[in-house]
């Protein structure tokens, strides 16, 4: 009845089914989350982070299963934003926002849930002063930057607050264990549960093999220990980098605030060299040589020369001016011709291949296609993708990609040379 009276739902329908095998699936196995399709029809915009957290928040409050919920949670999102998206009813931004904010979510009910059951059976963790140890999750990456994909993996380092012991519960076990004990294996737990395949697929895909001091083994560190090892010199140059992109998703509001600002006084104090340029150049090329040439983020001119350009220039500058520091690939473009550090035509060039290069990749995701960063081989597949971008011309796209890479390189180039 709905798509026999609702002419723009059954081409929604027809457009889904034709060519988002990743959105039609979760239809099938959820058939009830059509009102949600329909629902996202009828929005303004996309929902915000925080009416996603607060959703997220009450859908697991009386949850005997987390993981149910949080799947469900995930692919009502992901069918909105999605639906949104192949209509072209959001930009590129938007999309990837609401994608970061529903894993963020996420990973914040995991850690809840598994940090509960850990203090069940050891206490809560407390610090010399009695008052409570947390637990900091910082977002890495396209995930720091807001900025991921359908499909991205999620860059996460976890720290705590402060050394210390646990304390038992009234009634609880008497048996208590180290902060470091504590949060080590509330981190395993996080990471276990996130990537733990079931019946309904894997949540996300969490690196564990990020450690916040390279340590194996070692999960979590104190704030203090992390911060220590900039201090002193110890953290090569690619960490640095990556703090370009990293936000605080957990911890209390004065907690996240205080841990924000220490990452922020560790990237003020870069100490910038013209040797860093040409190391950053040199990291670049053995990523290029790791990647198929087709590759749309690592390889030639790929995504990845916009997001060097704009780390490479934050790290450069950061220390005289602070308000060029944004973790996303285009808000740190434009905050950097704002500041005269990159001109605006550059600028202007990066973002309009980055958002070209990352949309056609969103496209990518929802298609299915085994290679995630690459164009398909297939023309049948070009032509699905190219039904999917509205382009009447697979080689449109073709001619798209190959005009953004090559800009990208050329761009990436010129700002490494001054």
């Amino acid at each position: 009845e709905l798509l026999g009276t609702n002419r723009a739902t059954m081409k929604l329908m027809i457009r889904l089914c034709a060519a988002t095998p990743y959105l039609s699936d979760i239809l099938i196995e959820m058939p009830g989350m059509i009102d949600e399709l329909i629902d996202s029809l009828l929005m303004n915009r996309l929902p915000s982070a925080q009416r996603l957290d607060a959703r997220s928040i009450d859908l697991c409050r009386r949850a005997t299963d987390i993981d149910v919920v949080l799947h469900g949670f995930k692919n009502s999102s992901h069918l909105m934003i999605g639906v949104r998206d192949i209509l072209g009813m959001e930009p590129v931004e938007a999309t990837q926002q609401s994608l970061s904010d529903t894993a963020e979510a996420c990973v914040r009910r995991v850690a809840e849930w598994e940090q509960e059951q850990l203090a069940a059976r050891f206490g809560d963790p407390v610090g010399a002063d009695g008052e409570p140890a947390e637990l900091v999750a910082i977002a890495l990456g396209k995930f720091g930057g807001r900025e991921p994909n359908y499909h991205s993996d999620l860059d996460v380092v976890f720290l705590y607050t402060e050394e210390g012991h646990t304390v038992r519960r009234v009634g609880g076990p008497r048996k208590t264990i180290t902060n470091a004990q504590f949060f080590n294996q509330l981190t395993s737990s996080i990471v276990q549960r996130i990537n733990l395949s079931n019946e309904f697929g894997r949540l996300y895909e969490l690196d564990g093999r990020l450690r916040p001091t390279g340590e194996e083994g070692v999960l979590a560190v104190s704030i203090d220990q992390f911060t220590n090892r900039f201090q002193r010199g110890m953290a090569p140059l690619w960490q640095r980098m990556a703090l370009c992109k990293a936000r605080v998703i957990s911890g209390s509001r004065h907690v996240r605030r205080r841990t924000a600002d220490l990452l922020m006084s560790i990237l003020c104090m870069t100490q910038w060299h013209d040797a860093m340029a040409g190391e950053i150049l040199q990291m670049r090329q053995r990523m290029q040589e790791t990647a198929t040439g087709d590759n749309l983020k690592r390889g030639f001119g790929g995504t990845v020369d916009a997001e060097f350009v704009a780390q490479m220039l934050t790290l450069r500058h950061i220390g005289t001016r602070q308000d060029v520091f944004a973790t996303g690939t285009i808000d740190s473009l434009n905050r950097l011709a704002e500041a005269d550090f990159l001109s605006a035509d550059h600028a202007f060039r990066l973002i309009n291949n980055y958002r070209t290069l990352r949309g056609i990749e969103a496209n990518l995701r929802l298609m299915d296609t085994p290679a995630r960063h690459e164009l398909p081989d297939d023309e049948s597949r070009m032509r699905d993708l190219a039904f999917l971008m509205n382009e009447s011309d697979p080689t449109m796209i073709q001619a798209l990609v190959r005009q953004a890479r090559s800009s990208n390189r050329d761009l990436l180039n010129e700002v490494f040379a001054v």
